[in-house]
């Protein structure tokens, strides 16, 4: 009996904790209750952890949009972007005013903001500001899209200055021996390296890449497993017909293609016309362009085709590595990118600035139009690249 007690006048005080709440007339905290002046005094103190503890302490059934996105935003101030953009999906469908609407973008475009995404968040406020056109909610939407505007052309001349120095690199490695000096491989070597990057990449659980020394490379026991399981996990690889459904469409190695297109603008001969797409895939084309531009004028003629050759020799040995392919059908596959790429580069100095411009330009598309991430990633790849045999290889004609 005094247990239940406990636990009546426990239930008790909290029920008259939240009486203090005003609530509108659908139950929610009211969005002039006195919460709002605790929230604001623990914003300028900067205890975000407190925010976020006192707005999970009131009931779920009670939080307003306008409490929730306090809560969001602790979040991301606390860079807990995950929970962020959890509870961000979740309210969505509740924000039907345009100024709810407006607030909803512009939460989400300052979590992508923060996360150096600044194509996408400046995107995110243009649509709040379509959502409210008069910025009700005082979000001083038409400032943020300037500053995301000026961000961005700031990240595109340090990518334009990154790159003409990568080229320097290039071009100095590439001359370092003369044809004589240089590796004088034979048909499958070569082909071995063209896939360079696959080459030295280390799946999940795996000591070591495929190497370069081994053509017909077959995996065994435990690590024929893992990559099989890397295979289907993230590129849902699990047998012939999958894998030749994915080397074909999969953007992972069919990349080149938004490049050519952005080049094809850039000279202004376009491929296609724009017209034909719809509002998101101009910005996603517009944004790519913009992209390239910053270093279009280094590309060789083919653009960046030697990621996606790169690429598929290295899904091809993995393939074969664990007998999702016959040998005459890896072979022939091999042989057909080998030809491709003598074809389309005319030296190892065309293919690997492609090969490392095309690095950019996959983590640029992959991570929402992120300069930020495409330009760490080129980087990144180029010192791998520079510093491997691919410069010193006698190219094939």
């Amino acid at each position: 009996m005094r247990a239940s007690s406990y636990m009546s006048g426990k239930g008790l005080f909290i029920m008259g904790l939240f009486k203090k709440h005003g609530t509108d007339k659908n139950g929610l905290i009211d969005d002039n209750d006195a919460v709002y002046k605790k929230l604001d005094k623990m914003y300028c103190e900067k205890k975000h952890e407190q925010i976020a503890e006192t707005i999970l302490n009131i009931p779920p059934e009670k939080r307003s949009n306008k409490l929730l996105f306090r809560l969001i935003g602790a979040y991301s101030d606390l860079k807990r972007f995950d929970k962020a953009e959890l509870e961000l999906e979740k309210l969505q469908a509740r924000c039907k005013s345009p100024s709810d609407r407006a607030q909803w973008f512009y939460m989400n475009g300052r979590i992508k903001y923060m996360n150096g995404r600044t194509f996408t968040a400046m995107h995110c406020y243009e649509d709040g500001l379509q959502a409210d056109p008069s910025d009700a909610a005082g979000l001083n939407l038409k400032q943020e899209i300037d500053n995301c505007r000026a961000q961005t052309e700031k990240d595109l001349e340090l990518l334009h200055d990154m790159s003409e120095k990568i080229v320097q690199d290039i071009k100095k490695r590439c001359s370092e021996k003369s044809d004589s000096e240089k590796l004088n491989l034979s048909d499958e070597q070569f082909t071995l390296e063209l896939g360079f990057l696959p080459g030295i990449r280390k799946i999940p659980g795996q000591e070591r890449g495929l190497g370069f020394d081994e053509y017909f490379k077959k995996l065994e026991g435990e690590k024929k497993e893992l990559a099989k399981g890397w295979l289907e996990k993230l590129f849902g690889i699990t047998d012939n017909e999958s894998f030749k459904d994915f080397i074909k469409k999969d953007i992972n190695c069919n990349m080149a293609h938004f490049g050519d297109d952005a080049i094809a603008l850039i000279n202004k001969k376009p491929s296609f016309n724009l017209s034909e797409l719809n509002s998101e895939g101009k910005r996603l084309f517009q944004d790519t362009t913009l992209f390239v531009n910053a270093f279009a004028e280094y590309l060789p003629e083919a653009g960046t085709h030697a990621w996606d050759i790169c690429e598929k020799i290295g899904f091809l040995r993995h393939a074969y590595s664990v007998d999702y392919l016959s040998q005459e059908e890896y072979i022939s596959c091999m042989m057909s990118l080998s030809e491709d790429a003598k074809k389309k580069f005319s030296s190892a100095e065309e293919y690997v600035t492609s090969l490392i411009f095309g690095c950019g330009l996959y983590m640029f598309m992959l991570d929402e139009c992120s300069t930020e991430s495409g330009a760490k990633f080129l980087s990144q790849m180029a010192v791998f690249v520079i510093n491997g045999d691919l410069p010193h290889i006698l190219w094939k004609k």
